[in-house]
Parts: structure tokens; C-alpha cells; sequence
């Protein structure tokens, strides 16, 4: 009998893999042609593909991904985040879907919906800059500047040559008047790049 199950198991095993083998067959061709479209700027067609690939397996985050860059270049704010969402739902590692995600919900004022997604794709890839830029928006817009300053620093702390985030970390100590800290900044700038220009903040004036 034991032998009967494990005919059986294999079996089912195998019918299902060749299903998805063959979901995935059906659905490549629709998304090389949506590929096409998309770098065409053709995005109405890129997003018809695209849906025509979810139609033959509705389970590919590829077809998701792109259906939800299409929608968003085609002004479909909402649509794009369901299918955002429906992509890290299928898979909660794919990291480029949750930081496009949380920026589109910045952008259009989620303003917990891009939390929870910076926070995930900075857990998923720490050492990139991205989602802590993203992080220390949030938290600038929501008054928690100590927070976003945390966000400033850790990407520093990776890469102290990195002038943008030293200069968005000095200007927003400014706008705080905080400008003993922003002038020891622009002096840890000058010292890691010292063709850098100093900060109007090592004046004690603000911007």
C-alpha cells in the first residue's frame, strides 16, 4: 500500500509541475511582447499584454509588476497599487515591487501604506540607500525628524562620500535650527570630500 501512495504523490507531482510549466509557457509570450510595448512607451498595449499573461497564469509577479508600471505611467494610481500589491503578495522578497510600492504611496499620500513597504524593502536589502531616503521622507512629513536623522546617518555611515544625503540630513538640521549639528556635518563632508563646497549652515543662517 505504502508503495500505491507514493506512485500517487509522485504523480500529482508531476502533473502539477508540468500545469505550471505550462502556465508559464502560455504567459512568456505575452509578457516578451508587454516587454516590447513597455520600451516602445507603449504602455496601453503593454498593459493589455500584461493582463493577457495574468489570464494564463495568474500567479506570475512578473506580469503583476509590469501590469502595475504600465497602470501607474498611464496615470492609474490605484490600479497600480493592487497590482503592487498582488506581486508582494505572491512574493513578499521581491524587493524592487515593495520600494516602488511604498514611493507610489508617498506619492499619493498612503502615508502608512509607504511606511510599512520602506520598511520592508530596507529589511530586505539594508544596505541600500533607497529605502532609507524613502524612510526619511516619511518621517520628515510626519514631524519625526530624529527618526529621518537615524535614516541620514545609516546611509552615511555607509557611504560618508555620499554629498546628496549629507546635504538633505544639513538641510533639514537648518530648517530645525539645529545648526551646531549641521555644521559638524558639512565638516565631516569637507573631510571625506574636501573639494565639497561648505554648507550655508556653518554660517548660523537658514536657507
Amino acid at each position: 500500500m505504502g508503495g500505491v501512495y507514493l506512485l500517487v504523490i509522485c504523480g500529482v507531482f508531476f502533473l502539477n509541475r508540468q500545469h505550471l510549466f505550462h502556465l508559464r509557457s502560455e504567459s512568456s509570450g505575452f509578457i516578451t511582447n508587454a516587454a516590447r510595448y513597455y520600451q516602445e512607451q507603449k504602455y496601453r498595449e503593454a498593459a493589455l499584454e500584461f493582463r493577457n499573461a495574468l489570464q494564463a497564469n495568474a500567479e506570475d509577479t512578473e506580469a503583476h509588476l509590469g501590469l502595475a508600471r504600465s497602470l501607474l505611467r498611464l496615470g492609474f494610481a490605484e490600479e497600480a497599487v493592487q497590482s503592487y500589491r498582488k506581486a508582494v503578495e505572491l512574493d513578499p522578497k521581491l524587493y524592487t515591487a515593495h520600494l516602488e510600492l511604498g514611493r507610489l504611496a508617498y506619492a499619493t499620500g498612503s502615508v502608512d501604506l509607504a511606511l510599512q513597504e520602506a520598511t520592508t524593502a530596507a529589511h530586505l536589502k539594508p544596505d541600500k540607500p533607497e529605502p532609507r531616503l524613502l524612510l526619511a521622507l516619511i518621517y520628515r512629513r510626519t514631524g519625526q525628524d530624529n527618526l529621518a536623522g537615524e535614516q541620514y546617518r545609516a546611509i552615511l555611515g555607509k557611504n560618508p562620500a555620499d554629498r546628496e544625503t549629507r546635504h538633505l540630513l544639513i538641510t533639514m538640521l537648518q530648517t530645525k535650527r539645529r545648526y551646531v549639528e549641521a555644521a559638524r556635518e558639512a565638516e565631516a563632508g569637507l573631510a571625506v570630500s574636501p573639494g565639497q563646497h561648505r554648507s550655508a549652515g556653518c554660517s548660523g543662517q537658514s536657507p
